[in-house]
């Protein structure tokens, strides 16, 4: 299964029936900028990846990932966005290894 519109410019394009069972709902922002609310525990970085290109956008747009707690399920791939698209991290996550 792939991306899911919320609303428009507003989608889940991981979770546990988008990607893999360990992952939390992620969700991307397209505000000209594209805005990443978590990133799943790791292994399904491509299909997220793979997700949002479905959705017609283009991942280099990624500005911002949004960490909203700093359990696995939702920091597993922060580093391979940071590696691969630049993009800052931002949240709650003093002590966090995933910076």
């Amino acid at each position: 299964m792939g991306a899911v519109t919320i609303e428009d410019g507003v989608y889940m394009i991981g979770g546990s029936e988008l990607t893999l069972p360990e992952d939390c709902s992620v969700y991307l922002i397209d505000l000209g900028d594209l805005v990443l609310i978590d990133c799943g525990a790791g292994r399904s970085y491509p299909m997220l990846v793979d997700n949002i290109k479905s959705l017609g956008l283009n991942p280099e747009r990624l500005h911002t990932l949004v960490l909203t707690h700093c359990h696995i399920d939702h920091i597993g791939a922060a580093g391979n966005f940071r590696k691969d698209y630049g993009c800052r991290i931002a949240g709650p996550y003093a002590g966090c290894s995933c910076h």
